[in-house]
């Protein structure tokens, strides 16, 4: 579900069933996978690539690092 009050770049690859709250932002470059939800005012810059049924917090800056990635940790419930 994206959100009219997100900004996500065109270029950007985004899994459908991904929740976007209000205010984030997500630059070129990136890739999303399913199951992921990004809480309200996250800012996720170019190069990132945020796996599987990941939660990124409220006011969170991903990715000031080019190739920077995120996986849910298996053993983490």
């Amino acid at each position: 579900m994206k959100q009219p009050l997100a900004y996500v770049h065109p270029d950007a690859q985004v899994a459908d069933n991904v929740v976007i709250e209000p205010f984030v932002t997500i630059d070129k470059n990136v890739i999303i996978e399913e199951g992921t939800r990004i809480g309200s005012n996250v800012t996720i810059l170019e190069g990132a690539h945020i796996g599987k049924n990941c939660k990124i917090f409220p006011g969170a800056v991903i990715s000031a690092i080019p190739g920077f990635e995120i996986q849910r940790r298996k053993d983490y419930c």
